[in-house]
């Protein structure tokens, strides 16, 4: 029987089996304030499915469309988002009330979109590429506004929001990747490039 440790706040500590005794490989990737994980487990097939972990019960989450699938966070409300690989390409995802719906941004190219962070009010954070490279973007009720940094060469990738809407992740350049945190347009006294993307 397969276990990890998560830790929770100073005080408690909460053992999690993964869901196949005899899974290869388990992953922990998101947990709301509820306590309700969602992650990966490998099975005894070799293949990668998705967990939800529920008032210490596991639920399997299915994607319908198929591919491998990843789930990156998840709110409160229970909403998740992640990403699937099908046909070389990545697209994010939304699942909501057993509803699995894409995520693809305007003008993504053949290398898709990673659907990566959700907040309470439903502001999903990611990237995706196209001909120009890497770029941020947080998408709301199916409208995506784009986000990059000025001073990025390499790229610009957002993480995590949370309920106040700021957005963290990291942007590559001069040879490096640096870390930033980004609300209203500004992030550490730079403003960022943000526009709605459009088809």
């Amino acid at each position: 029987m397969k276990k990890f440790l998560l830790g929770i706040g100073l005080s408690s500590l909460l053992a999690v089996t993964a869901l196949d005794a005899r899974a290869a490989l388990t992953q922990a990737f998101g947990i709301n304030n509820s306590g309700t994980i969602v992650g990966n487990y490998l099975n005894i097939a070799g293949d990668f499915r998705q967990f939800e972990y529920i008032s210490g019960k596991y639920k399997t989450i299915y994607n319908p469309i198929g591919g491998h699938s990843v789930p990156y966070a998840i709110n409160d409300s229970g909403i998740i988002v992640g990403y699937y690989r099908r046909d070389h390409r990545y697209y994010g995802y939304i699942y909501s009330s057993e509803t699995f719906a894409s995520i693809d941004a305007p003008k993504a190219n053949r290398w898709g979109t990673i659907a990566q962070g959700v907040n309470n009010a439903g502001e999903v954070v990611g990237y995706f590429q196209n001909r120009r490279g890497f770029h941020g973007f947080v998408e709301k009720d199916g409208v995506f506004t784009q986000i990059d940094n000025p001073r990025a060469t390499n790229g610009t990738y957002a993480y995590g929001i949370n309920n106040n809407g700021v957005t963290v992740g990291e942007y590559g350049a001069g040879g490096a990747f640096h870390s930033f945190a980004y609300a209203n347009g500004v992030s550490q006294g730079s403003m960022f490039q943000r526009r709605q993307i459009h088809t």
